[in-house]
């Protein structure tokens, strides 16, 4: 793994669970309002101001003028590298098991060959985490919290 994405993953791995599920959902070059943050993390909004200002603070999104009195956001630039990149190697094993259903061990390092020494210990933490499952054949699979 590159330099530039450990740092962000560490950055990411920092922030309490609704910032991480709103930063998953904000697209790049898309502005929201207080309002429009609420909806996409199905919170209210103090909960989604509060999963901004985490944002915020790690300058993985950044406050923008309107022409009103609203505040506004969107992603910053490490937020958009993140989003650009792909995201995290776990979402992105996460797609890729959405699209295949099943993917043997060997085949994921085919496709992830620029995340092979990370790739291991990320599905070690995945099992953990319930997010994907290990089966006969060597198959990977999603798991209940996927």
């Amino acid at each position: 793994m590159s330099r530039p994405e450990s740092e962000l993953r560490a950055v990411v791995e920092r922030l309490n669970s609704t910032a991480q599920r709103l930063l998953k959902a904000m697209q790049q070059g898309t502005t929201y309002s207080a309002s429009e943050l609420a909806e996409l993390l199905g919170q209210t909004k103090p909960k989604a101001v509060g999963a901004v200002g985490w944002l915020i603070a790690n300058d993985l999104a950044r406050e923008t003028g309107g022409e009103t009195r609203r505040s506004y956001v969107s992603l910053a630039d490490k937020g958009n590298a993140l989003a650009k990149s792909g995201g995290l190697l776990e979402g992105r094993i996460v797609q890729r098991l959405k699209g295949a259903k099943s993917l043997t061990v060997q085949e994921l390092r085919e496709r992830f060959p620029d995340d092979k020494e990370e790739l291991n210990p990320t599905l070690g933490t995945m099992k953990r985490g319930d997010i994907i499952r290990f089966e006969k054949g060597g198959k990977v699979v999603l798991g209940d919290n996927s």
